[in-house]
């Protein structure tokens, strides 16, 4: 069984990713909202394109029969630092209190009604404290597993965020605010 530990994301050298899904709703609502808690979020972006390799190879495996094989980044990445990331890339998105920001959202989800903002209400009214983690399920048997395949769990980092935004601008998901051009910005960052 292969379970993903943490939000599956797009894919590591396109960053596409499925427009259907929560994880798609909630970015959208950020980059509306041009804002994010104040509430360290620790957790996995686990890119799909590792997930389904993963997958496939480990089904292949007899020896892989009757285990469990959690999928997800070996470390756990703060949610904050990945905004921040994103605002050094030419995205300026604030961290606000997350009193405001809860606030902020209701009103994004009452103002777009046909949007799923909605459903993300349920967690955000869970949320209480300074700090939020997914909680963190053992790798071994995923490491074991792939360890004789050219498949390595992701890691959360700039080159993989930028590949993320630089698809958020072109699919329209970011658009420029205020006139500006994001996307010159998010293009003078990546490296040749």
């Amino acid at each position: 069984m292969g379970r993903v530990n943490g939000w599956q994301s797009g894919d590591r050298h396109t960053g596409i990713l499925n427009t259907s899904d929560m994880t798609y709703s909630l970015l959208r609502a950020i980059f509306k909202l041009r804002s994010i808690p104040d509430v360290e979020i620790m957790g996995g972006i686990v890119p799909v394109d590792f997930v389904s390799d993963a997958i496939l190879y480990l089904s292949n495996q007899t020896n892989s029969f009757g285990k469990t094989f959690h999928l997800s980044t070996l470390k756990q990445t703060n949610f904050i630092e990945i905004f921040e990331m994103m605002t050094t890339m030419g995205l300026p998105i604030k961290q606000i209190p997350f009193s405001q920001w809860k606030m902020d959202y209701y009103n994004l989800a009452k103002q777009f009604p046909e949007e799923a903002f909605h459903a993300f209400l349920p967690l955000i009214n869970q949320i209480g404290t300074d700090r939020l983690s997914l909680p963190r399920l053992d790798l071994s048997n995923t490491l074991t597993g792939l360890e004789s395949s050219s498949i390595k769990c992701p890691s959360v980092d700039t080159e993989l965020i930028d590949i993320y935004v630089k698809y958020f601008v072109n699919s329209g998901l970011l658009s420029p605010a205020n006139g500006t051009n994001h996307y010159e910005h998010v293009s003078a960052h990546r490296k040749p």
